[in-house]
């Protein structure tokens, strides 16, 4: 099977959500899926790199900080990494992609998704859900609500890795069926 995944979060940057992205690309591979990762770029890192059946593209966004990216350079992010995702579309036919977070991943997935024909599916990992760590995340969530929208709406299957995930996710779309699978 061929899986792009879409992760503006993948080690060395990043927090859990990349791990767990790179975690499962590792053990898609292994069971003999080709697997093609999108996701930011930072630092010195390749833009393009191969390891074995998985393919990572780096996309230049601005990304500043090692450990979390600001509004701006996801928003980047997305423009940039539509264009990447189009070429490499043209090139392989995805059966299923997914994306690691909502927004800014899941507008990236739902644009290839589109041009792939094919379904692509959410992990929702926290500060992409709206209500999660409102003092830290409320002007994000008030800016990404419309897209978010959009997206949760359009996802084949949406999957969190918390019970409490769900919840917030069916505040706004409250007959969406959400998946728990909890990481590890």
């Amino acid at each position: 099977m061929k899986i792009l995944i879409v992760t503006r979060e993948l080690p060395p940057i990043g927090g859990g959500a990349g791990h767990v992205a790179m975690h499962l690309a590792e053990q898609l591979a292994e069971l003999g899926n080709y697997i093609s990762i999108v996701t930011m770029h930072y630092g010195d890192l390749p833009l393009y790199e191969h390891r074995d059946k998985i393919s990572i593209h780096r996309i230049r966004c601005g990304r500043k900080n090692q450990d979390s990216s600001y509004l701006i350079e996801m928003l980047r992010f997305v423009f940039a990494a539509r264009s990447v995702v189009r070429k490499i579309t043209r090139i392989e036919r995805w059966e299923i992609i997914h994306a690691h977070a909502i927004v800014p991943d899941g507008i990236v997935a739902l644009a290839a998704s589109r041009r792939a024909g094919c379904p692509f599916v959410l992990t929702a990992h926290g500060s992409d859900v709206p209500g999660y760590n409102p003092d830290y995340f409320q002007l994000s969530h008030m800016f990404i609500r419309r897209f978010w929208s959009r997206v949760i709406d359009a996802a084949g299957a949406v999957v969190a890795p918390s019970r409490h995930l769900p919840s917030l996710i069916q505040r706004v779309r409250p007959n969406l069926p959400v998946v728990v699978t909890p990481t590890g």
